[in-house]
């Protein structure tokens, strides 16, 4: 159903458009916050990982090495996504991680549909809400919002408090 959220985040080897996926999860839920279904894979993206990036997310490439590769890994994401709409913190950089990672591993795809869909980002939303906040982190939202901040720096824990962030600040806005 197309009124179905999910909640993205993405790990990856760096910034740039060399950068790859090395973790991709998703939460599922309707757009009353009602859980659906969780999604999350490591992923052998076929690069070395590079240690100043592994001490941020604390993925290795040993933990990748029998993951699903890029082209699998996306492909279940994308099974997984259905028609939902996007949401995520720093939408832009996920949905750009997402579409390089799929044009490398299909060259003839064209259409940027994970752009082109309706999508949500966290980030923007809080910026504009919150304009006094020293910076717009996760951590700092969710520490806001009295959101669980001792997770790790994971795709699956950030995808969480991303869809806890989403949710609080929808509930200010309805107020």
């Amino acid at each position: 159903m197309a009124d179905n959220l999910v909640f993205v985040d993405t790990e990856t080897t760096g910034l740039g458009p060399d950068a790859r996926i090395v973790e991709i999860a998703a939460i599922k839920t309707t757009s009353s916050g009602q859980a659906i279904g969780e999604f999350s894979t490591l992923v052998n993206c076929g690069i070395p990982i590079p240690p100043e990036v592994t001490k941020i997310h604390s993925i290795t490439d040993e933990m990748c090495k029998n993951a699903p590769h890029s082209a699998s890994a996306l492909a279940m994401f994308f099974d997984f996504l259905g028609d939902a709409t996007i949401i995520a913190h720093n939408l832009p950089f996920d949905t750009r991680m997402i579409h390089q990672d799929r044009m490398r591993c299909f060259p003839l795809y064209t259409a940027n549909d994970t752009i082109k869909r309706k999508s949500s980002c966290t980030l923007s939303f809080a910026r504009k809400k919150f304009p006094h906040f020293k910076n717009y982190k996760l951590e700092t939202l969710a520490g806001f919002f009295n959101i669980d901040t001792n997770r790790g720096h994971r795709a699956l824990d950030d995808a969480r408090r991303c869809k806890e962030i989403y949710f609080a600040m929808k509930d200010l806005r309805n107020v």
